[in-house]
């Protein structure tokens, strides 16, 4: 069974190997190169601890004992990278991780101890446990798990506010983030089973559980680093990168540009009528952008524009055009000879899924029914 472990290790650094190699490396990378390269660290040094290496080389003890408190910061600073597009890296990320630093810090002592007293102290770390040892395993439980939460969290607001910005978020693919949050969410889930058992059963974490924490935390690794080399960007097929981040989303949503209410009526009756006139709407991929540049506005007036109206954002008003368009073509005789996907392609949607999703949102049936109710009144 140690084998899956050390492939866990190989892996780690292998993978961290290939992304190191990769050309034109985004900051988001940079980071998923260094936190699988502290993966590898930590899974290696908990095989020290597990095989027994640490126990004949008493200097490698606490090598890798805070670790856990620092996947959950990793896991933030990546996703930060990414949504917001960043060019550089914050130094202000940094500040996740002033715990595992400060309990680091805490031990130095123990770290500089001779290899004797090291090894006496680690027999004994759980009979009489200091203060240290305590809140570290308190961090190291549930630090990560607030982590992903608060991540979630983050992902469903940010794709919320995407409906001010595009027509269309199909392609806009949050969901590697959200699998990476539930991939750390799942090792936690573990860990945190384990040691409520051990409450339970009042006895100490067995070695066997610990194995089975890190196997798992192997199989994510395998997750982490063959999907990491091949991610791209957050926004990819719709925008350049940096022109639309998380922080654009956000203050967009809630910047108003001084219109006035009689002139907010008046551009947003202009934008209606500039996306009938000239069938904008029907463009798969069309974003804010492109409505602003076809107005001539600043984005930011017809974005409060479009919120004048209660309920409405860009994705709706132009979905609803959508809708209505398709509406009449499922009834129409010129597109008898259409199926579904094609008269959904027409009218502005993307794909199939996206069409029946997006319909039934607005019509409250599906396109198929919403066919199948007329071809039904007219055959009576």
């Amino acid at each position: 069974m140690d084998f899956l472990f050390i492939v866990g290790i190989a892996q780690a650094f292998f993978f961290a190997l290939l992304l190191g190699r990769k050309k034109d490396k985004s900051v988001a990378d940079n980071i998923l190169l260094i936190w699988l390269i502290f993966i590898g660290l930590h899974l290696l040094g908990f095989y020290w601890d597990y095989s027994g290496f640490s126990s004949q080389h008493p200097h490698l003890l606490g090598f890798s004992w805070f670790m856990p408190i620092a996947e959950g910061p990793f896991l933030w600073i990546y996703a930060a990278a990414l949504l917001s597009g960043a060019k550089r890296f914050n130094p202000w990320w940094l500040i996740h991780f002033v715990p595992f630093v400060l309990m680091n810090v805490s031990i130095y002592d123990f770290y500089l101890s001779p290899p004797e007293e090291k090894a006496q102290f680690a027999s004994t770390l759980w009979q009489n446990p200091p203060w240290q040892a305590v809140l570290g395993n308190f961090l190291t439980l549930y630090t990560s798990p607030v982590y992903v939460v608060l991540l979630l969290v983050r992902l469903k607001r940010f794709r919320s506010g995407l409906r001010d910005f595009f027509s269309s978020t199909e392609r806009i693919n949050l969901l590697w983030l959200q699998r990476l949050s539930w991939g750390l969410g799942a090792i936690w889930a573990v860990v945190l089973g384990t040691y409520a058992y051990c409450r339970i059963a009042d006895t100490h974490l067995p070695d066997n559980n610990n194995y089975y924490i890190f196997v798992t935390v192997s199989l994510f690794v395998l997750f982490l680093g063959y999907h990491g080399l091949k991610y791209e960007n957050i926004l990819v097929n719709y925008t350049s990168p940096g022109e639309v981040s998380e922080e654009a989303v956000a203050v967009e949503r809630y910047k108003k540009s001084g219109l006035k209410s009689d002139d907010e009526k008046a551009l947003l009756d202009e934008i209606k009528m500039l996306l009938v006139k000239q069938n904008l709407y029907l463009e798969q991929n069309l974003t804010l952008d492109d409505l602003a540049k076809a107005l001539d506005k600043p984005r930011h007036h017809i974005s409060q524009a479009i919120g004048s109206e209660e309920g409405l954002t860009f994705y709706s008003l132009v979905n609803q055009l959508r809708v209505e368009a398709a509406k009449e073509k499922l009834v129409s005789e010129n597109f008898a000879h259409f199926s579904l996907l094609g008269i959904g392609l027409d009218s502005g949607f993307n794909s199939k899924a996206s069409f029946n999703r997006v319909f039934k949102e607005y019509a409250g049936i599906s396109p198929s029914e919403h066919r199948e109710r007329h071809q039904k009144i007219h055959q009576h």
